[in-house]
């Protein structure tokens, strides 16, 4: 007497449909659990394969053909991807991580910020401003504990902060790009200008933006912009702000905003050419990081953006005889 033949479904127990569900929420709903204010590109992978997974497993649990492919190709994947990411892990290990190719440094570290109520996000490799700007505050002020709460919107890997700065600067050069935001800024220029000229002895004048200019697509952890307007042939001498990370556009004119400190000055020369690259015509500045500008002939016209308001805002400078001293002012009351 033959043997009917075994049922195909009988290889698909309804344990392997229930276990591949609870495998598939489980393992979606940690990727994105616990990185649900900075989701990675894995992340969305992770998500992705989880989906697949759990359709697999319902499609076993109805007992429907494509319920084992599902299963089968998600269980590929993810050995696909486990793959990847140990090659990645040892590439890491034996060499610079940095000197990858971009599309792995892109694939794995690309990260949408989530900033709520506005919703807006930003897709950038890394995850946000450097650490100083973090820590850095004045210690038991309001602008301090300001500066600490604005920069905490942004959050931040130090390993990869470079992408991300340039993915923040990318936003803010298409808003000085617009027309009516220019427009709204000459005038200022005009003002700052003459108070320069005004001041015969002074290296640089300046003057607040209003953020309204900008409209709602202003990031929310910038909370002031400036014009500064810098004479021709002069040094303005080392400053930095201790609150505050400084992004900065050579808005008219040329030169050289230096970077590290007397001694180690690193120059960063700028150009106002819109032509020309990111790098050439903006620079971002963390937390106490000490700068001076550095100008050529023809005065030199900037448009700052800092992550503290206007009023708090702190410059802070060596004392004249004694380098290991510092003192501090604010912007506003001051020329």
């Amino acid at each position: 007497m033959t043997s009917a033949p075994p049922d195909p479904r009988s290889h698909w127990p309804v344990p392997v449909g229930m276990i591949s569900i609870l495998y598939g929420l489980a393992y979606g709903g940690l990727s994105v659990g616990q990185h649900w204010h900075s989701i990675t590109g894995r992340d969305l992978v992770q998500v992705a394969l989880s989906a697949w997974i759990l359709a697999g497993g319902i499609g076993v649990l109805l007992q429907q053909s494509w319920g084992r492919v599902a299963l089968l190709s998600g269980s590929y994947l993810l050995l696909a991807e486990l793959t990847l990411v140990l090659c990645v892990v040892v590439m890491a290990t034996a060499y610079n991580w940095s000197r990858q190719p971009d599309f792995l440094q892109s694939a794995y570290s690309s990260r949408c910020h989530l900033r709520w109520p506005r919703g807006r996000c930003f897709w950038s490799s890394g995850s946000g401003a450097s650490q100083s700007e973090t820590k850095s505050g004045t210690n038991g002020t309001s602008a301090g504990r300001r500066a600490l709460l604005a920069n905490r919107e942004l959050p931040m890997d130090a390993a990869d902060t470079s992408n991300q700065e340039r993915s923040i600067l990318e936003s803010l050069d298409a808003l000085l790009r617009s027309p009516s935001v220019r427009a709204a800024i000459e005038p200022v220029v005009e003002r700052v200008g003459r108070k320069l000229a005004g001041a015969p002895t002074a290296v640089m004048a300046w003057e607040p933006l209003p953020l309204a200019i900008y409209g709602p697509s202003l990031p929310p952890f910038l909370q002031s912009s400036w014009v500064f307007i810098l004479r021709s042939q002069t040094a303005t001498g080392a400053e930095r702000h201790p609150n505050s990370r400084q992004r900065m556009m050579s808005y008219r004119g040329i030169g050289d905003m230096q970077t590290g400190g007397p001694g180690r000055w690193k120059s960063n020369p700028l150009v106002s050419d819109p032509a020309a690259d990111l790098e050439k015509r903006w620079i971002s500045i963390p937390v106490n990081v000490w700068h001076q500008c550095v100008v050529p002939e023809g005065n030199w016209v900037v448009v700052s953006f800092h992550t503290v308001p206007a009023e708090e805002l702190i410059e802070e400078r060596p004392e004249a005889d004694d380098e290991e001293r510092t003192r501090q002012k604010t912007y506003l009351g001051t020329t």
